[in-house]
């Protein structure tokens, strides 16, 4: 039997069907968070899914170039439950970090606010292999909407303290 190591979503695979004019992945549920990814053209999206009624039933991350999904999680079914958030706040500072763990990766959007910083607010996307801590991938995100925030995930994911 042949064994098989994971490589994490970094590069175009093959589609999973999602199809969006927009530049965002979120059709039609709500964006939570959406932003370019470098200048890969890529495009990583926060979304809000309510399911058959008004109240939010659960997020999904996408992730690749604008009208093809490379990377959706959870894939099955929206839920809140794989997803944390990481918060360290103090005067003028605000720390988030949005992550989740598939296929031996940690996934992680981090967005830095530091009022007395040149811009206000950073954004990253890393994706690190869990099994040595060796971050594969770290890339700017840029806002393809307004505002570019994490804080929409807030009341909605599980809460954690920084951890960096």
């Amino acid at each position: 039997m042949e064994t098989r190591t994971a490589k994490p979503v970094i590069a175009p695979l093959s589609r999973v069907g999602y199809v969006s004019t927009e530049r965002t992945h979120c059709g039609r549920d709500r964006v939570v968070f959406n932003g370019l990814v470098g200048s890969t053209g890529k495009v990583v999206s926060i979304c809000r899914h309510t399911g058959g009624g008004s109240e939010p039933s659960g997020l999904s991350y996408r992730y690749g170039a604008p009208g093809h999904v490379e990377l959706e999680f959870p894939k099955r079914r929206a839920s809140y439950k794989p997803f944390i958030l990481r918060q360290y706040v103090r005067p003028r500072t605000t720390y988030l970090k949005f992550e989740f763990t598939s296929n031996g990766f940690n996934y992680a959007i981090l967005e830095d606010f530091e009022a007395d910083q040149k811009p206000q607010t950073t954004a990253f996307l890393r994706v690190t292999r869990l099994s040595d801590s060796k971050v594969i991938s770290e890339r700017h995100l840029s806002p393809t909407t307004k505002p570019l925030s994490l804080l929409g995930v807030a009341d909605l994911v599980p809460n954690a303290p920084f951890d960096e």
